[in-house]
């Protein structure tokens, strides 16, 4: 929680369903969640990590994969500044990486000083 009504998370059944993730808000404590999930995620698409940065701003990495076609896997950032309402897409990359961690990318541009066109 950023305050006392206003905060977010990653829901996520995990590897049995990953394709379920969701990304949640909410604004009223935690009596009531809106789904906030990005809508360009597809049925190939699963939100594998979130950083929330404060009540509007957050940045989620987006998994999406060419099985059976290919082992490769397309990493998407989506950012968005006004509470989930709308996400604008950032950088893609495509790894052969099988167990890639989002996490991983985000501390790295992080400690880079690599940012979105927009400061954060």
């Amino acid at each position: 929680m950023y305050d006392t009504t206003t905060g977010w998370a990653l829901y996520s059944s995990g590897f049995i369903h990953p394709e379920n993730s969701q990304v949640l808000r909410t604004t009223t404590r935690i009596e009531i969640w809106n789904d906030v999930t990005p809508s360009i995620i597809d049925n190939n698409s699963v939100a594998r990590s979130e950083f929330f940065i404060d009540q509007n701003l957050a940045i989620a990495v987006t998994t999406r994969t060419h099985l059976p076609e290919s082992q490769e896997t397309d990493v998407i950032t989506w950012r968005t500044d006004d509470g989930g309402a709308s996400w604008e897409p950032g950088e893609q990359f495509t790894t052969s990486v099988p167990e890639f961690i989002p996490d991983q990318l985000f501390s790295l541009m992080h400690s880079m000083d690599i940012c979105w066109d927009k400061a954060i």
